[in-house]
This record gives C-alpha cells, structure tokens and sequence, in this order.
C-alpha cells in the first residue's frame, strides 16, 4: 500500500553564493526545498519533501537537520548552482547568475506515495515541464510557486532573466493553488494593481492565488480578496520567506478557511525571518502572534 501525505513538496536544491553589497561572500546550501517542508511541517502536515540534487553532498542532508518528516534525496547528473548579488541589505534587489542546474524532476520521481497536495517548488525554467504539471494535476492538488516558470538561466556567468511564462493560460487550470510575489505577478500579467493582478491569474484558470508582498500577504478565491498585513520584526531571515508562508498556508488550508489560513501563515513567517535559516517554532507560537498583532481584512470581488 502506498504512503498518503498531506503534502509532497518538490524542488531542487542550490549551492548558492551569496555576495553582499560589501563584497563579503557565503556560500550554503538552499532553494524554496530547504524551508518549505519545515513550515509545512509546524503548520501540522504530514509531509515528504523530495530534494533533486546533492546525492553525494553532505551539506545537503545536514540542511534538513531537524526536519521530522519523510525526505528523499533524488539523484541528478548535476547540481543546481546560482550567484545571488545583493544590491541593497534588505536583499529586496539582487543580480542572480546561474552556474549549473539540477535534472528535472520526472514522474519516477512520485513513486512508492501518494499526497492531497504537491507543492512544486522550482528555482529556474525547467525544474518542471507542462507535461509533468499536468501529470501532478492527475494525481493531487497542485500548489506551483511560480518562480521556476517566469527565470531563465541564460548561461554561466550570464545574469538571469524573468521572462513571462508563454504556455500560463494553458497550464493555470491544472493549478489549485498558485503563488507569486510582487514582481512574479508584474511579469505574468502586466499590472503593479493588487487585486487586479490576482483577479486575472484567477481568470486565466488558478483557483487560489497568493502574492506576497514586503508588507502584506494577499488571497483571491474568485469571490473575495483575503489581504493581511505585517510589519517584519526583523529581516534577518528575509531568505526563505515566500517559500515559508506559501508551504505554511497550504499546510493550514487543509484543515482551515482561507482567512484563518493566511492570519496564521502570514504570523509563522514574521517569526521566521527573525532568524535565518528555516522556522522552527510550531503552530503555538505563530498562533499566538496572529492574535495579539494581526487580522484579516475581506474584501468581496467584482
């Protein structure tokens, strides 16, 4: 009998070399896989993160010290490599260079378990093609952060480039849950509008759309626009953020609504960006954040 997750969260791992606008560089391990499956996991979903990459390095398997459920370390012919430079310390503008990518990630990859939700969680175009999204969408939910849809390697050395994602309205109805970031939904649909930019994903065929933004984490449903804001305690753990708050969300949207959902992911990644790395408080701790320092405001669509 095959395993049954709650949530199988997919992605590549990257050896990223991280400069700072001082010049001063570190170097470790990282990608939306080495935060997203912690956050699921406080939030209270049984979960397997399948990693691509890194079978014979062992940062990688340190990296998930301290996760407590299911990991799997794929095999790839090569391992996902990028330059971030930082132009600014709040790391809100960076120049990212790819050095090597990760094989993509293929159906023999869901073998052995099933899950409700598969979180695609990408790094640069090609970690996931049309056909395998199509093929998740057969078995589960599909939750696709699109990053991985919208940045182009464009060679060693050469700076990556955002470029719209051509086959979106084809691809959009196989997805449940959709996230972007501000820029992300500039690039997929045209407009800096808030409610307008999650409407038209919406249209296009994604059924839930989440899109972060520095000071506020937005919801559209197709009925209503679910909007909380924040105010960051500190940034030190910016690195990570959208992948936390978007694994987060679909680990409490399991078992909640949409608003009491984004109140307690959006407070799990305030606490998460006090310190680097993944979260590793639990459910209790962003609970209490949520109702002491945040609320969710409705708004009813078009």
């Amino acid at each position: 009998m095959k395993k049954q997750y709650d949530i199988a969260l997919l992605g590549p791992v990257s050896r990223d070399y991280n400069i700072e606008p001082d010049g001063s560089c570190e170097v470790e391990i990282g990608g939306a896989i080495v935060y997203s499956p912690f956050a699921a996991k406080a939030a209270g979903a049984d979960c397997i993160a399948l990693v691509k990459g890194g079978t014979d390095v062992p940062d990688v398997r340190k990296r998930f010290d301290g996760f407590s459920g299911d990991l799997l370390i794929l095999p790839s012919a090569a391992m996902t490599s990028i330059e971030n430079r930082y132009l600014d310390i709040s790391h809100e503008e960076r120049i990212s260079s790819l050095k090597s990518q990760a094989d993509p990630f293929v159906k023999e990859d869901l073998e052995g378990f099933d899950a409700a939700i598969y979180h695609l969680g990408g790094l640069v175009y090609g970690d996931f093609s049309d056909s395998f999204i199509r093929m998740v969408a057969a078995r589960g939910d599909v939750a696709l952060d699109v990053q991985c849809l919208l940045r182009h390697g464009e060679g060693v050395g050469q700076a990556m480039t955002y470029q719209d994602w051509e086959t979106k309205k084809d691809i959009l109805p196989q997805v449940k849950y959709l996230k972007a970031d501000a820029k992300e939904a500039r690039i997929l649909t045209g407009t800096d509008a808030r409610h307008a930019g999650a409407k038209q994903l919406y249209d296009w065929g994604a059924q839930e759309v989440f899109i972060s933004f520095h000071n506020q984490m937005l919801v559209y449903d197709g009925e209503a626009y679910y909007e909380c804001d924040y105010t960051p305690i500190s940034l030190d753990g910016r690195t990570g953020r959208g992948d936390t708050v978007f694994a987060s969300y679909l680990a409490y949207r399991m078992r909640h609504d949409i608003a009491t959902s984004l109140l307690y992911a959006t407070a799990l990644v305030v606490l998460k960006m006090t310190q680097t790395g993944p979260y590793l408080g639990d459910h209790a701790q962003a609970a209490a954040y949520a109702d002491e320092h945040l609320k969710v405001r409705v708004e009813m669509g078009e």
